[in-house]
């Protein structure tokens, strides 16, 4: 038996037996730990976006090609400065603990994130046919407020308006995964909707631009809630204008029956469904319309009153100037 002289940068210099001349292989401490955090790495991309298309991808082959080539000890342990063994369990179960804390997180995220599954809104033919049709005139109302609101932000509500329409249109025609994607876009492009109303409503509002910032961090985990704290922010200010206008009274009055039946639609939906009568979706989305429509008659009562407020300090501009001659 003869010793070879193995100098190896992380660890020094360390005897290692060499028999019959054979090839000496160096195993580092930091390799062998890089090494199975790349195993582990691999499985945690295998498990976060799934097998067959990470492997379409070559992510998989690549994780894998880098950690094989690598040399490893395979007897698990290493030798320090003063050349006695090191047992990696304990380096290894941190890098263990770090992927799986990491992969526990991500799945308690995606548990989270809203909404889940479907629903059984599109049960027959008719069903389906029905929320599809219903759902166009979303499209209508958002190509129309483009075309009708004088200011940036209400053009960016028509605008967020078409993605509702389109969300809805291919939830509603559309099956399985994809399906249940469309229904994540659907409540997404309301709460994105309902944030551009807000924000034509009061376009000068520092701190409301700064909330409605803050709140996209919300929208994947509770869309509903935030829809529904815009629209009530918005339905305090129609009341407030709609009593002292008359111009916009009626429209105060078709909104408040609309958005109560229509919040009467929803609740009731399932029940109404078990009890027989299986179009309630699709009610929900005409009275919806109709509210989205009053809406815009308030951007645009907002809009005046904006345009009104600049006309009043441009002729009390004229009139001091004239004075003042």
């Amino acid at each position: 038996m003869e010793f070879a002289l193995v100098k190896s940068k992380p660890v020094g210099t360390v005897v290692v037996p060499n028999v019959g001349g054979t090839h000496v292989r160096k195993h580092h401490h930091g390799d062998h730990l890089i090494h199975h955090i790349h195993r582990r790495a691999s499985s945690l991309v295998d498990t976060l976006f799934g097998g067959a298309d990470v492997k379409h991808h070559g992510l998989t082959e690549r994780i894998n090609s880098n950690s094989e080539s690598m040399s490893y000890c395979e007897d698990g342990f290493d030798f320090n400065r003063d050349g006695s063994s090191t047992s990696l369990s304990s380096e290894r179960s941190y890098a263990d603990e770090s992927v799986e804390g990491l992969k526990n997180w991500i799945v308690h995220v995606r548990d989270h994130i809203q909404p889940q599954g479907d629903v059984g809104n599109d049960d027959s033919l008719d069903q389906r046919i029905l929320n599809v049709v219903t759902s166009l005139p979303f499209l209508g109302l958002g190509a129309y407020m483009v075309r009708r609101h004088t200011s940036a932000e209400g053009r960016a509500y028509g605008k967020s308006m078409l993605l509702v329409g389109a969300s809805a249109t291919g939830y509603h025609a559309t099956w399985g995964a994809l399906r249940r994607l469309c229904r994540k876009m659907d409540y997404y492009s309301i709460s994105f909707a309902s944030a551009k109303m807000v924000r034509a409503i009061w376009p000068e509002s520092k701190a409301l631009r700064r909330a409605v910032g803050c709140s996209w961090l919300a929208v994947p985990f509770k869309p509903f809630l935030i829809s529904t704290g815009y629209a009530l922010a918005m339905q305090r200010e129609f009341f407030k204008l709609g009593i002292k206008d008359d111009s916009l009274k009626p429209h105060l009055i078709g909104h408040a029956i609309t958005a109560g039946a229509g919040a009467l639609a929803f609740t009731l939906e399932e029940s109404l469904s078990d009890a027989g009568f299986k179009h309630t979706h699709s009610l929900w989305h005409c009275l919806s319309a109709y509210g989205v429509y009053t809406t815009s008659k308030l951007i645009e009562h907002k809009e005046h009153m904006r345009v009104r407020r600049v006309h009043d300090s441009a002729l009390s501009l004229v009139d001091f100037v004239d004075k003042a001659k």
